[in-house]
């Protein structure tokens, strides 16, 4: 008995500046905001905000309003540098600035009274109470998903790490595939998307696998996965089609540097312990194997990122049935001889029960 199953993903990115669109909608991407002030907590209008994508160069220009607020919008998840400006000020920098799938960060600036070429620079980012937003947000990033043990590469094995989630098996779902049960809700109340777009394969039963397939392989391949973002609780009016909860895949996409990988995994039977019904092990051969490769092809403007993942299982499976006793073989044995020879025969001996 043999099974194999694949999935590719090929991904073409355009930017002019950065990686956006706003027809991804809000929970694809993130939103960057804050005010800019000075010193005595007075706020700076027409301040120059400037963010950049460490991943792609591109970048993105606004100027603080009269009340100092400023907001990039659309971004695409990833790590930035957001530099602030103004005149008679010296420039403050915030590098490393981590950015997830529907989150909205609130960073602020307060520019000290200094000569322009002098820069305040900080690196990185602490944890920010999200204010804006009411619903839980909970991340999985690329490392996460490719590096923590999980059996087969199954990445969702990853998200009952989240607080309120657990994983079903064969219980529900087309094929024996298995849901998601979120906040204690049915596990056909959640939803799970691709960069935004639905992906259930049943509508009424949402699932994160092929309809009818064995499940190794999910939706999306952990190799093709840039973050995993799951939002639950009070739904935010972004997300929709959903009672419990929203699991978004972010795919990934080129960088101005080339990256790929390769793997295979290969489990074969004498790692596993004999069928305590059967006098040898079953023979058993599983191979998933894959790789992905990303780049430019336009630096700061065109990226691709594609990725390949398939498995192959070769398995024989004990069967189990009924077969004639030697009591029903003995009857009229010219007749049925020939069908009873189609069985094999029962080594213990047999008497009917009057």
């Amino acid at each position: 008995m043999g099974r194999r199953q694949s999935s590719c993903l090929l991904n073409l990115t355009a930017t002019a500046l950065l990686s956006v669109g706003a027809a991804l909608g809000q929970i694809d991407t993130a939103t960057v905001s804050g005010s800019v002030s000075d010193p005595t907590h007075s706020v700076i209008p027409s301040a120059e905000i400037r963010i950049t994508s460490e991943a792609t160069g591109g970048t993105k220009t606004t100027a603080s309003n009269a009340e100092g607020q400023y907001s990039f919008t659309f971004l695409m998840p990833g790590t930035y540098d957001v530099t602030a400006e103004a005149k008679g000020f010296q420039p403050s920098e915030r590098k490393g600035v981590a950015v997830r799938a529907g989150q909205v960060v609130n960073l602020d600036f307060q520019l000290t009274v200094g000569a322009i070429t002098q820069t305040v620079t900080v690196s990185g980012q602490a944890a920010l109470l999200n204010t804006s937003s009411s619903h839980q947000l909970q991340t999985l990033t690329n490392v996460e998903v490719t590096q923590l043990p999980d059996s087969k590469l199954d990445w969702t094995n990853l998200l009952i790490m989240g607080a309120g989630i657990s994983k079903t098996i064969g219980l529900q779902g087309a094929g024996g595939v298995g849901g998601i049960v979120m906040n204690g809700m049915s596990s056909s109340a959640m939803n799970v998307t691709i960069d935004g777009t639905n992906s259930s394969n049943d509508p009424e039963l949402p699932t994160y696998g092929f309809y009818g397939g064995m499940n190794i392989i999910n939706q999306l391949g952990a190799d093709a996965i840039s973050e995993v973002s799951m939002v639950k609780g009070i739904m935010p009016a972004s997300v929709g089609s959903t009672l419990s909860g929203n699991i978004n895949l972010i795919t990934k996409s080129g960088t101005n540097h080339f990256h790929g990988d390769a793997f295979e995994l290969n489990d074969v039977a004498a790692y596993d312990a004999r069928n305590q019904f059967l006098m040898r092990k079953q023979g058993s051969t599983f191979n998933q194997y894959g790789g992905s490769l990303g780049g430019p092809i336009l630096k700061d403007k065109l990226f691709f990122f594609g990725s390949y993942e398939g498995v192959r299982w070769r398995q024989l499976a004990p069967l189990s049935g009924n077969v004639p006793t030697p009591y029903l073989e003995s009857i009229a044995p010219a007749i049925y001889a020939s069908q009873w020879s189609l069985y094999p025969s029962m080594p213990q001996p047999a008497t009917p029960q009057h």
